[in-house]
Formats: C-alpha cells, structure tokens, sequence
C-alpha cells in the first residue's frame, strides 16, 4: 500500500475544505483538516482508496499549501516555503504511512512566518511544525473516534436494557 498526495486547486475548493475542516494550529503553521471515514485498512476500501493492476493498494491525500503575500513580500520567498512545506508533508506522510496512522483525506497547510531572504528558511525550520500539526490532528481524530466507540456502546447497552 502506498499514499499519493494530490495538489487542490481553485478558490472553491479551497474554500469548501476551510468551512468544513477541523483546524489546528502549531507555532508558525495551521492546518485545516477533513478526515476520511475510516483510517486506511486493508480490509476498509472507501471510494478514496484504489487498486492498480499489481494490487498495490493507494490512498489518495488532498493537500493544499499557503502562504500569504502579508506575510512574504516576494514570491521567491513565498514559493521556497511552499516547496519545503510540500516536500515535508511528504516526510512526515511517508513515515506516517508505514505505522499506519493516516486518517487525513484533505489537508490545507498555512505558513505564518517568512524571512527576508528565501535561502534563510530551509527544511529544519518547516519539518517540526507541520509534523506537529499531522501529530495533532492524528490525536484528535483518535480521541474523537475513540470517544464515539463509547457512546455507541453505551447507546447499545441502554437499547437492550428497555427491552
């Protein structure tokens, strides 16, 4: 099983996953998440996770990344952190991925600060923060379903006791 990361484009799908999504912030980094139904399993194929032809099974992430012109005056700036915002999300996804824990559907990454000069910022400084935000949205969605699972049960138990 392998995850593909596919980039979001437009102003309407940007805006749908911010009215929706759950939003975490950490440091100089936020993320707007929707999370997928069920964590991947192989036993648990929704219509976001496909086969190829050598039955390699592939969860499709949407990610989406900004960063302000407030906040980075120039586009270099603003493109080198974009670039190394991308390329730590797939980090952080790829050592997700071989434990397991990927519930994300959608994601939408925000940069909050931004030097001067673009080769002053490198990956050291971008890689804790979105790794921080992937970790807090993992526990959440956790905690949520875990929390879930307990009332369902105590609905199921109060169900057989009327009868």
């Amino acid at each position: 099983m392998f995850i593909k990361l596919h980039s979001i484009k437009g102003y309407n799908s940007f805006s749908k996953i911010y009215k929706v999504g759950m939003k975490f912030r950490s440091g100089s980094a936020s993320a707007v998440v929707i999370f997928s139904n069920t964590s991947i399993d192989f036993s648990k194929l929704k219509e976001n996770t496909h086969c190829n032809a050598n039955n390699n099974f592939k969860h499709i992430i949407y990610y989406g990344v900004t960063v302000s012109k407030k906040i980075a005056k120039k586009a270099v700036v603003r493109n080198r952190i974009k670039r190394l915002m991308r390329e730590s999300l797939r980090i952080v996804i790829k050592e997700l991925e071989i434990k397991n824990l990927l519930p994300i559907e959608k994601i939408i990454i925000s940069y909050f600060f931004a030097p001067k000069h673009p080769m002053q910022i490198s990956l050291n400084n971008i890689l804790p923060a979105v790794k921080n935000l992937l970790k807090q949205a993992y526990f959440h969605h956790s905690n949520t379903n875990k929390n879930a699972n307990k009332s369902n049960k105590k609905n199921c138990n109060t169900s057989n006791n009327l009868v």
